[in-house]
Order: structure tokens, then sequence, then C-alpha cells
């Protein structure tokens, strides 16, 4: 049985209420996006196997992508596949992120990835206007749908870029999971035991070693701070 076919089996079991037309044009679009050059929607057309003329096949391509039922459950396939993922892993390590999904940048996707060696794997992710980049309300909004995924009794280890600020960390938090995260050079920090006395994290920069080590417990952002994990 071919990976193609395999997925197709396992997804079709797990979500039988799936329409078995429609899942057989997303598993045949999922063959196609492997073997051809690019994820167009032309692209992937002229790469679907098959006898169809290529006009025919570009247009399932379409028809498949305007599917409104289709993007209605989106939300069930990353349930799948992150529970398929994660069900060994009772303490993963998640990424999120926000990058740029058109060359003009007007679209932005937020990102929750699961590394793999050199490699990650997309366990959820959303397009949002570049307007709604780093906005709180959508970030918050983003860990819920992917709390939504996880297979029980999985707690994950959330790590985000320094784009990420202490509402998003907070919001983390709020779900008991761990975060691990990255302080610009020109933000802040306290260590516990002397609150009041702010330093800047670009100070901290001489004491670091090609070994990581615990320099302590501390605060970071002046303004609402927020305790190290």
């Amino acid at each position: 049985m071919s990976t193609i076919s395999l997925l197709h089996h396992l997804i079709k079991l797990a979500l039988p209420e799936l329409h078995r037309t429609r899942l057989k044009s997303l598993m045949a679009t999922v063959e196609a996006g492997l073997t051809g050059v690019s994820v167009s929607l032309t692209a992937l057309g002229r790469a679907l196997s098959g006898p169809s003329y290529i006009k025919h096949k570009i247009k399932r391509i379409d028809r498949l992508l305007g599917n409104p039922n289709l993007k209605s459950e989106r939300q069930k396939l990353y349930g799948v596949m992150t529970q398929w993922l994660l069900q060994s892993l009772s303490l993963p390590l998640i990424l999120i992120d926000w990058s740029p999904l058109t060359a003009d940048q007007s679209q932005q996707l937020l990102r929750a990835a699961l590394p793999t060696g050199s490699r990650t794997i997309t366990l959820y992710e959303e397009v949002h206007p570049r307007k709604k980049l780093g906005n709180p309300k959508v970030q918050q909004q983003f860990l819920r749908r992917l709390q939504e995924l996880l297979p029980p009794g999985v707690t994950p280890i959330i790590v985000a870029d320094s784009g990420f600020r202490t509402p998003f960390f907070r919001a983390v938090e709020a779900l008991n999971w761990h975060w691990l995260g990255r302080i610009r050079g020109r933000d802040f920090i306290a260590w516990t035991d002397e609150p009041k006395q702010w330093l800047p994290a670009k100070s901290l920069h001489a004491r670091a070693t090609r070994k990581a080590k615990c320099l302590g417990k501390a605060l970071w952002v002046r303004i609402n701070p927020l305790p190290g994990p």
C-alpha cells in the first residue's frame, strides 16, 4: 500500500463522516503536492495523476480549494494528524511563529509545528491579514484551538521567538503549559530576589558560554513583569 493510500485509509477510519469524494480529491491533491514543482493551484492541477485533460485537473483543484465544507473540516483533519503525531509524547516541543505568506507580506501565517530533526511538521496553522500580526487576541484564540487538538495527558513546551510578548506567555501559562521564549536585547530583566533592580537583557551576553546554564529566576519586562517559568 502506498503512503497516500495508507493515509487515505487511516483518515477514512478516523473521520468516517467526511465526504468520500472530497477526501479522495484531497488525497489526490496531497499526492500532487508531493510530486509537483510547487503547490499553486495550476501546478497542483498539472501534477494530478490520471488521463484527464489538464484544464479538467486544474478545475478539480479549484473546486476542492473553494469548497466551504473542506474549510469547515480543517480543524478535524488537523486534530487527527496531531493525535497521531503526539500520542506517544507527553511533553512535546511545539514551535509557534509568524511568517509572511505572500511576497508583499499582506498575508501572514501563524503556525504551530513539531520539530523532527532538521525539519518541522505542521500541527496547526492559520492565515491572517498583516494588520493582525502579533495581535494578542488572535494568538490567544490560536492557543485555545491548538489545545483542542492535543491528545489527553499531553503538556507541550511552547517555543516562541522574540516577536511574542508577555500576554502570549501568560496565555500559555493559563493553559498549564510550559514555555521557552527569546528575549530581545532592548528588553529589561530583574532577578526575583532584587525585583527593583532592572538590567538590560544584553548585559547577560558577557555571561554566555558554549554550555547552557541556569542564571537564576528573573522577571521579564518592567511594565507588567512576567516571572520566568
